[in-house]
């Protein structure tokens, strides 16, 4: 790309970083500036443009519990984590382009049952978000986090999250109205953690999503839900990954979504399960809604297993909006546009009742509003 990041921006973006943390960015700046951006054959990118880059994003952030928040490239304990935890993501330029130009990422740590954290960040003027942050909850805590991306026209964001023993990590993703948005995230999950996150997706342009989880030890659960709706020319292109490498370990991947227009999804999703890994229980399932004869779903699911004592499964269904019932709902007196949002929502609503359940009412309407359309 002719204008990509360089020496001149991360001297610029770590300036403020501690010694350690400015040495480990350096070690991968070169491997950055000789990585070239992805040819994907589906989320075309030739349309992307990096604008300047803002050293400080506009980062707004909540927290409440037994949950500390330090500046990530102050913490040596983040900077370790972040070494073991090093990975792929949709992309390595992606991946390597959050860490060394971030700025302004987070340390959350956990060490109660109650410990919360909001993260919004991008408005309307907001042009680019380059993120990096790194979540722990100790042994048998709890903690919940809401990320928020909302308007910014380009997004690259990082988030690690390793969960020891016995914790349990609630994740929300809100995603909405970016034009290029390319998120990475990995999970270590311990023995007896428990994992449950939702993403709530709504592109501008391209919306580029990927999750790893790594089932390290027995008893360990990761349940990964997707849902979206993209309407226009937009696309989102979803890849979500999911390794059992320990016993009675327990994995779920959901998606669902709505296009409208010419929109496109993409829905990948990879199940690994490694010798060893006995009673295992996982699978994977999407249903996407067309809601126009010129919108596509590709839904690419994937099994790989190394283990005979397990149980393994996935589905995959694409189809229009059923006619007969939006018509039933018109002679009720809705409008089309009324209708078809009361159908929509009926798509939504088992994520809807569980983002109820884990995050409250507040965050329940923010992602119907993202889904749906509907004002909070």
């Amino acid at each position: 790309m002719e204008h990509d990041f360089n020496v001149e921006t991360f001297e610029k973006t770590s300036r403020y970083s501690s010694p350690q943390w400015k040495a480990y960015k350096a070690s991968l700046l070169d491997e950055y500036t000789t990585t070239g951006f992805p040819a994907w054959r589906r989320s075309k990118l030739a349309r992307l443009e990096l604008p300047p880059l803002e050293e400080e994003p506009q980062l707004e952030i909540e927290h409440a519990g037994a949950v500390s928040i330090t500046k990530l490239e102050e913490s040596s304990e983040a900077l370790e984590l972040a070494k073991k935890t090093e990975f792929e993501g949709s992309d390595k330029k992606f991946v390597l382009q959050s860490v060394v130009f971030n700025s302004s990422g987070i340390f959350a740590v956990s060490e109660g049952n109650d410990g919360f954290v909001a993260i919004k960040v991008g408005k309307k003027t907001q042009k680019s978000v380059l993120l990096h942050n790194v979540f722990l909850v100790r042994k048998g805590s709890r903690l919940k986090v809401v990320n928020l991306l909302e308007s910014a026209s380009y997004v690259s964001v990082l988030n690690r999250y390793i969960v020891e023993e016995g914790g349990e990590l609630s994740v929300l993703n809100i995603r909405m109205g970016n034009t290029f948005s390319f998120t990475n995230e990995i999970y270590r999950v311990a023995s007896s953690a428990k994992v449950n996150s939702y993403s709530i997706d709504k592109p501008g342009d391209v919306h580029a999503p990927f999750a790893l989880s790594l089932l390290e030890g027995r008893g360990a659960s990761t349940r990964f839900n997707n849902t979206f709706t993209a309407s226009g020319s937009s696309i989102v292109d979803s890849m979500y990954v999911m390794r059992h490498r320990a016993a009675e370990t327990h994995g779920k991947i959901e998606g669902s979504g709505v296009l409208f227009d010419s929109a496109r999804s993409v829905f990948r999703g990879n199940i690994e399960i490694a010798k060893g890994s006995i009673n295992t229980e996982t699978g994977e399932s999407v249903n996407v809604v067309l809601l126009s004869p010129q919108a596509r779903a590709d839904s690419i699911p994937a099994l790989f297993v190394e283990e005979n004592e397990v149980t393994a499964s996935h589905a995959a269904s694409v189809g229009a909006l059923n006619e007969e019932g939006l018509y039933y709902l018109m002679t009720r007196g809705l409008d089309e546009n009324s209708a078809i949002r009361l159908v929509v929502r009926g798509i939504f609503e088992p994520t809807l009742q569980d983002i109820g359940s884990e995050f409250g009412s507040r965050w329940q309407e923010v992602a119907e509003s993202v889904l749906t359309g509907k004002s909070p």
